[in-house]
């Protein structure tokens, strides 16, 4: 579903409709974060962004600071595809426990809560 979407969003994009471009990537974003939360092994979860995902996230921050200027939206986007990278770091060594593949990824001020 979140290649249907992604291809979607860039056909919108080369007939220059940005705002349906980003809500399809959103939405592919959205699909992909669902069903990495459901994988519990780590070679699963490292090697799923591995498979052509994380361009997805990308394009999406390069249309919303490039072509909307929505760039405190583009920061958060940044900020989830680090943070869930950073957080299997931490999981993978035993600093934190797992989220059992619930909850959204979290944002900058999140992650500093963690490390206090």
């Amino acid at each position: 579903m979140w290649e249907i979407h992604a291809g979607r969003s860039e056909t919108y994009r080369r007939s220059g409709n940005i705002l349906n471009a980003v809500v399809d990537l959103k939405e592919a974003v959205t699909i992909i974060e669902s069903v990495r939360r459901r994988l519990f092994q780590d070679t699963e979860r490292l090697s799923f962004f591995g498979e052509g995902k994380g361009h997805i996230y990308a394009r999406l921050i390069i249309m919303l600071h490039k072509e909307l200027q929505q760039d405190a939206d583009a920061l958060n986007y940044v900020e989830r595809s680090r943070s869930r990278a950073f957080l299997d770091v931490l999981e993978a060594k035993g600093l934190i426990l797992p989220e059992g593949g619930e909850g959204e990824p979290l944002c900058f001020q999140e992650l500093v809560g963690l490390l206090d």
